[in-house]
């Protein structure tokens, strides 16, 4: 469950519409670790080879505007994932975190 902003979502239903947008392989919803603002949706893209990015953020929005108060939008080659496969969603959001700290070229 994702709390945002005091509201309780279940990420699974959306994840699995937004996987269905082309050039999606993957996507994983997450509150945003970065800003403090605790209703911020931050969504993270696994893109294939035939991705666009400017159509996948067109998509994203179609289906999220007026559904969240704010929304990131964070674009991957290939998410950390388990020896099974799974998504590995703890090291995503380091990674996210480690992008944005201080000192970081």
């Amino acid at each position: 469950m994702l709390n945002l902003g005091g509201v309780k979502i279940a990420p699974g239903p959306l994840e699995d519409a937004l996987r269905r947008i082309d050039g999606v392989d993957e996507c994983v919803l997450l509150s945003d670790p970065v800003h403090s603002s605790a209703d911020t949706l931050l969504v993270c893209v696994e893109r294939n080879a035939r991705a666009d990015s400017e159509k996948i953020n067109s998509a994203l929005s179609r289906l999220l505007t007026g559904r969240f108060p704010r929304v990131t939008i964070a674009h991957f080659e290939r998410f950390p994932r388990t020896a099974t496969g799974k998504v590995q969603r703890s090291a995503l959001r380091q990674l996210l975190v480690a992008d944005t700290s201080p000192g970081k070229a």
